[in-house]
């Protein structure tokens, strides 16, 4: 009886330090559109330079912004992370012209019928 308490009791801490142990994969590096889809699958991003950019964040519609000069345009809609690349868009029709802005570079505009929509780089930290 008292051996199989000790094989018990062992076996049980065995388990413990291979549960421990286990280690946790860590993505460094700006997020992608398709975890943010996954998170998010509603989200209103767009793609443009390699960067993912994202509107609806309360802080960018206090800020006081205009347009500088034409970036880009939208040459595709998609909610697919895996198919998104530069120039794709979850919300924005296609066609939709892209503008930096002079007050901050991490901003994006993209202007539809008349009206400017702002949207933050997505970076990491």
């Amino acid at each position: 009886m008292m051996k199989i308490m000790q094989y018990t009791i062992l076996l049980f801490c065995l388990v413990f330090l291979f549960a421990c142990s286990e280690e946790e994969v860590v993505t460094i590096g700006n997020p992608t559109a398709e975890e943010i889809l996954e998170s998010d699958e509603g989200a209103d991003i767009l793609q443009h330079n390699g960067a993912v950019y994202q509107t609806g964040m309360d802080w960018l519609e206090e800020k006081d912004i205009t347009k500088k000069e034409k970036v880009g345009q939208i040459k595709d809609s998609s909610t697919e992370g895996p198919s998104f690349g530069d120039g794709s868009a979850t919300h924005l029709p296609v066609g939709t012209s892209i503008y930096s802005a002079n007050e901050n570079g991490s901003i994006l505009l993209a202007e539809v019928d008349g009206e400017l929509i702002r949207y933050a780089v997505l970076a990491e930290g």
